[in-house]
């Protein structure tokens, strides 16, 4: 009998415990989406004139490009369910915003995520770098992307911690195998979720990594050569400095080939900003100090260092 009265005591004691994580948990949830609901009020209050100006525009385009608005906004709804499943944090903060900006939610809700469906275009990534003096500080280097995905394509941050490897181990890239290095380094990036390789990061000695698509009429490696996200991550595993990271990415592509379309590695470090554009088994380089520079899916080097 007592056995079973402690087995009672110890199952009330076990559901009063979930009970309470699961409120703990709730409030925690409510308390975070209620913080992001008051800092897209300030952003919308802030940037309104700027937030009304992109929806307009936005709108402008839908009966010139023949856009079935009804479904652009099922679209957006059905959108909306994955990220109050995945970020809701994200549906608290446009809701915000659009409290802020005194606009309708759903005008929020279609710029943050089928804007494409109105506009047409299918753009790819786009990266802003400044570097030295064209920094208010006056020195080191940033680089800022955005990855132009569907907004149903879920990322992640990863964080990679550095690594020892045996002299036989290979690296196993998207399409292809390599020979491993003996030291690979700390680092953290943005991924596609559930990709080996990755779209930006940076490592331990604050080398940072993006990269961008352009076209090329080169014949590619495709599933023969390396995929640019592998790319991305053998620098911030390989490189102590942005021009060790060019000597990795140079190498890397005259001996593997880039796997589709051409690339833009943008790597930088607190000293210098490097540009590598490559394309199959060919690349240029260029240096660049003091000054901002931005890549949008075409190649721009004049002057520069080439193979």
């Amino acid at each position: 009998m007592n056995l079973k009265r402690t087995s009672l005591f110890q199952r009330i004691s076990l559901v009063s415990c979930i009970c309470c994580l699961v409120l703990l948990f709730s409030a925690t949830t409510f308390a975070a989406q209620n913080s992001s609901y008051q800092d897209g009020i300030e952003f919308g209050r802030v940037h309104s004139v700027a937030i009304q100006s992109n929806v307009a525009a936005l709108e402008k385009m839908a009966d010139p490009n023949k856009v079935d608005m009804a479904a652009v906004m099922a679209q957006a709804y059905q959108d909306e369910e994955l990220y109050k499943k995945v970020v809701p944090d994200k549906v608290s903060w446009m809701r915000g915003v659009a409290e802020g900006a005194k606009l309708p939610y759903d005008r929020v809700l279609v710029l943050n995520s089928v804007d494409r469906n109105i506009t047409g275009f299918q753009g790819e990534c786009t990266t802003f770098m400044a570097q030295g003096t064209a920094l208010k500080s006056g020195k080191g280097t940033i680089i800022s992307k955005n990855r132009d995905q569907s907004a149903a394509t879920l990322s992640e941050i990863g964080l990679q911690e550095k690594s020892r490897h045996t002299s036989d181990e290979v690296y196993q890239a998207a399409y292809i195998d390599i020979p491993q290095v003996t030291e690979t380094y700390k680092f953290i990036g943005s991924r596609t979720a559930g990709r080996w390789g990755y779209g930006m990061g940076i490592n331990e000695f604050q080398v940072s990594v993006s990269d961008n698509d352009s076209t090329s009429r080169d014949m590619l490696e495709f599933k023969k050569g390396l995929h640019d996200n592998d790319v991305v991550r053998l620098v911030l595993e390989r490189a102590k400095t942005a021009r060790e990271g060019v000597d990795v990415v140079t190498n890397l592509v005259e001996k593997y080939g880039q796997a589709w379309n051409g690339i833009m590695f943008e790597i930088g470090d607190p000293n210098e900003l490097w540009i590598v554009e490559v394309t199959g088994h060919r690349w240029v380089a260029k240096r660049y100090v003091d000054t901002i520079t931005a890549r949008s899916n075409q190649y721009q080097i004049g002057e520069y260092m080439a193979h």
